[in-house]
């Protein structure tokens, strides 16, 4: 379940980390094998665990969580949001001050979910 803090919440007020945080953390947002994006609740290379609101949104783009769920070590289905979510992480990007262009340049999509849904 996600947190009531969660930079993914389009409903928790933004700002609480500036946007450069957040061009660091593009990475974790692209397809393919990568870095995944830590809970801010957890302390920074000691017992690290994934946001569940990245989890729902573009962890399934991440090839470490597709493998994690294939082998059953994360449930996807099972995971909630208390509030609504971003469609994308340059959606959550832009709106903590990232951008456009940037968001761009960061190589993260701002549409994902919003295109998942069409398909």
């Amino acid at each position: 379940m996600t947190c009531d803090e969660c930079p993914w919440r389009t409903d928790v007020a933004t700002g609480r980390f500036p946007p450069e945080r957040y061009e660091s953390l593009a990475s974790t947002s692209r397809q393919g094998l990568g870095p995944i994006f830590a809970c801010h609740k957890t302390t920074e290379g000691d017992g690290e665990h994934a946001c569940v609101g990245w989890l729902l949104v573009d962890g399934p783009e991440n090839l470490s969580v597709r493998i994690a769920s294939m082998s059953g070590e994360v449930d996807l289905a099972a995971l909630r949001s208390r509030g609504p979510l971003f469609d994308s992480f340059g959606a959550m990007a832009e709106a903590n001050g990232v951008s456009a262009g940037t968001v761009d340049d960061l190589g993260v999509r701002s549409d994902r979910r919003k295109r998942a849904e069409s398909d």
